[in-house]
């Protein structure tokens, strides 16, 4: 185990910005490999610390109540999952089913 001290210049709700902010080299952030894919694949970015990843962390999808049951946000929802899952999985673990 090898730990890691790091000190907080900047924070953000916003993923997107943390990820422009990397790519003008203001500093290292923790993002989803969502957000950083087309970063990661043109160069703008690299990888650091390579082997680690963080925790899975739980994704809620939030709706209004009257549309519980609804053809279309049902269908939202049974694709969902699998979207998620396929923007996050780094490409080299990905498995087939």
């Amino acid at each position: 185990t090898e730990t890691v001290e790091t000190a907080c210049r900047l924070r953000s709700h916003a993923p997107s910005v943390l990820r422009d902010l990397c790519i003008e080299g203001v500093g290292p952030a923790y993002l989803p490999d969502a957000i950083v894919a087309d970063a990661l694949a043109s160069g703008a970015l690299v990888r650091v610390l390579e082997p680690w990843q963080g925790p899975p962390i739980q994704t809620w999808a939030v709706y209004r109540a009257e549309l519980r049951g609804t053809p279309r946000l049902e269908a939202f929802l049974d694709v969902l999952p699998h979207r998620v899952a396929a923007a996050t999985l780094p490409k080299r673990r990905a498995r087939s089913r």
